[in-house]
């Protein structure tokens, strides 16, 4: 067992003297404020490393408070649910916008990976559960929020909810607020409940408030209150895909999976 006072040992030296027992390490890790490990990596990478730059602003912001020098918590029992509730986070409260918010997601996975590898694996490395939703998906996860950029607010929307999994194209049109459930963050179907991703269910609710959408209303209507039919959705996808200079893309491309 190891024995700590109150002088800190730096986590570089006690990291090279423990690489051959994980225990002793595992320990140390629940004795070190998450701020040291934090100053650790950072003479590993560089302070000036982009997504240890990252890093620092989602930690002053709070959404990464544990790594907050006044936090005089521990790491010992970080997680994959922890990873999932930082991606979440930052997708639904981070100031940054929409599409600079990946760029964030993507700094703290690769923080993640590195934080796991200088812990020997004791914290697992985190993976982004949306792209983890929809890789077997036709369209690549990067080409489909490239296009979601040259969409309307509705259009995008709709957009999303095919490409996490809603059922069919028609369903989703035909969508009426009642059909939202808020305490799973879900969507229910003719052909039964689909969870959807906290950030986009927020987003469809803050769409509702913000429409003055009522509780027997189509969710996504057109100037007409009417349902936004399917030839104006294709249309529109056909647009932004142009524009990305991708292969035309339609509403049935959204929902279409490498093997169908």
């Amino acid at each position: 067992m190891i024995e700590f006072d109150n002088k800190r040992l730096r986590i570089s030296d006690f990291h090279i003297k423990c690489k051959d027992n994980i225990s002793e390490y595992e320990v140390f890790i629940t004795h070190t404020k998450p701020s040291d490990i934090i100053e650790f990596i950072k003479e590993q990478v560089g302070n000036k490393c982009p997504f240890m730059v990252v890093m620092d602003d989602l930690i002053e912001s709070g959404l990464l408070d544990i790594f907050h020098h006044t936090n005089n918590g521990s790491l010992g029992n970080y997680g994959e649910k922890d990873h999932k509730r930082v991606l979440e986070d930052i997708r639904c409260h981070s100031r940054a916008g929409k599409f600079a918010q990946e760029i964030v997601v993507n700094a703290y996975i690769e923080f993640s990976h590195v934080l796991s590898n200088c812990t020997f694996g004791l914290i697992p490395k985190a993976f982004d559960p949306d792209r983890e939703r929809v890789k077997n998906r036709f369209i690549p996860y990067e080409m489909f929020y490239e296009l979601c950029g040259r969409l309307s607010d509705r259009d995008c929307l709709i957009a999303k909810l095919l490409y996490f999994g809603a059922p069919s194209v028609e369903s989703t049109l035909q969508l009426r607020q009642s059909c939202i459930n808020k305490t799973y963050f879900g969507i229910h179907f003719k052909c039964g409940d689909v969870p959807f991703p906290k950030h986009l269910m927020r987003d469809i609710l803050s769409w509702i408030d913000d429409n003055g959408i009522m509780i027997d209303s189509y969710i996504f209507n057109n100037c007409k209150l009417e349902k936004v039919s399917r030839v104006h959705l294709d249309q529109a996808l056909k647009r932004a895909s142009k524009e990305i200079n991708s292969l035309p893309v339609s509403a049935a491309t959204l929902i279409r999976n490498l093997t169908s």
